[in-house]
């Protein structure tokens, strides 16, 4: 059966995962970091199981979220708390076990098959998160999180205050097109291993 939905689609995905030198152990730790510093942002914002799905990617994951819970909640409340159980995970985790994500919001309609979602707004969530200039925020920056939010979501959310948090306007080159998104980072980690 085939469902026209609309939902948020929230991107991650860990930088350097395949890395030289990385074991498979760090990797396995790596992910179970993330989905467990996952869960705890979710459950921040108020989120139950039912209101969302994860796709795993193997070095990440696409959320897929009801559009009930809203923008301002991931926005303003999910991404920071998941910013802050990396950083806390990065603080016992070995040095070539630590985590630093990329992550991209967007919303939109998908359909929905037996297989999974389908849609170019869940496409353009992907492309976004694998944008090289999303990846360069991520080398440039000392924190453990650079969001990319899409220019749909950016002017819903802009005329609210983003709790003092710095966005900056960037293209972001996609197999399709440049896209406009708003990045900002979150959670500066001095102890990370870069």
């Amino acid at each position: 059966m085939i469902k026209h939905l609309r939902k948020i689609f929230f991107g991650l995905d860990i930088a350097g995962f395949n890395q030289t030198g990385r074991t498979d152990t760090a990797c396995l730790a790596m992910r179970q970091g993330l989905y467990e510093a996952l869960g705890r942002a979710l459950a921040a914002g108020g989120l139950q199981a039912k209101g969302y799905d994860l796709l795993d990617r193997g070095d990440g994951i696409m959320a897929v979220i009801d559009e009930s819970t809203g923008l301002h909640t991931l926005a303003g409340t999910v991404v920071p708390a998941l910013a802050t159980a990396v950083h806390e995970y990065n603080s016992t985790a070995r040095p070539d076990a630590q985590i630093r994500l990329r992550a991209a919001l967007h919303s939109g309609e998908v359909f929905r098959d037996d297989h999974g979602y389908v849609g170019r707004h869940v496409s353009h969530a992907f492309r976004l998160l694998d944008g090289p200039e999303l990846r360069s925020a991520l080398n440039a920056s000392a924190s453990v999180l650079v969001l990319a939010m899409s220019e749909s979501v950016w002017h819903e959310l802009e005329p609210l205050s983003h709790s003092g948090i710095g966005y900056a306007e960037i293209l972001i080159s996609t197999k399709e097109h440049a896209a406009r998104a708003w990045v900002a980072d979150f959670g500066a980690s001095p102890v990370l291993a870069r």
